[in-house]
């Protein structure tokens, strides 16, 4: 059976609960590989240790640059896990727009999925990102920490799943702090609007770092059942 409301409160509770329950199950195809959801858990728990040796803790911000790839799924469900809050942002951004998302939210750490986005490299380099391999995450560049980057308060810090931000097509990009409750329930209306059912397969063409992508695409797939994105 899909999680319900009663066992599901932030979105990695999804991934968890068809690790216990369908282990075997293909979560995501990339590549020509397969990750059922047992190994996609075994790696967010691995993503979820690399986070803290970073410093990264509850309330804070993580960046990550990339195109759509399974660190990023990983990501955003070890930051789950731990109360931090990613901002995932399209590679394919201009060296100014993403400055301009870097200056407002003042992350603690910046990720890029280099080996996935030649983007995400330009951008990696520009700001002297090294290049790291983290168990569950594999090849990644990441910044120095910032030491300055305030925490956000313990109560919303657990309230909010992801800051996405806007285009900024009339103004600033502005951040939006997308809570888990409304992304489980975006998850759970897309999956009985649109009748999705355990076979069905996401090809996952929108960008994560849009609400549809993140909502839509990733999360409403894994709510339906085990299935592949």
């Amino acid at each position: 059976m899909p999680p319900d409301r009663t066992t599901t409160k932030r979105i990695s509770d999804i991934p968890r609960h068809w690790a216990a329950q369908n282990p075997g199950h293909v979560a995501v195809f990339e590549d020509g590989r397969t990750v059922t959801f047992a190994q996609l858990w075994d790696s967010i728990e691995a993503a979820q240790r690399y986070l803290q040796t970073q410093g990264v803790g509850p309330g804070d911000r993580v960046l990550i640059v990339a195109e759509n790839c399974l660190a990023v799924i990983t990501l955003v469900f070890a930051l789950s896990e731990l109360g931090a809050w990613p901002v995932v942002v399209n590679a394919r951004l201009s060296a100014r727009e993403i400055e301009e998302i870097r200056a407002h939210c003042h992350p603690r750490l910046m990720l890029f999925s280099h080996a996935a986005s030649p983007d995400a490299l330009r951008h990696g380099v520009r700001y002297r990102a090294r290049e790291v391999a983290p168990a569950g995450l594999g090849p990644l560049m990441a910044s120095a920490i910032d030491e300055t980057s305030e925490r956000e308060p313990e109560a919303l810090a657990q309230e909010v799943a992801a800051l996405i931000y806007t285009s900024g097509t009339t103004g600033h990009p502005k951040g939006v702090m997308v809570t888990h409750r409304g992304l489980l329930h975006f998850a759970r209306v897309t999956v009985d609007s649109r009748r999705m059912h355990a076979d069905d397969c996401a090809y996952a063409v929108m960008p994560m770092s849009h609400v549809f992508g993140l909502g839509t695409l990733l999360l409403s797939t894994f709510q339906a059942a085990p299935a592949c994105t």
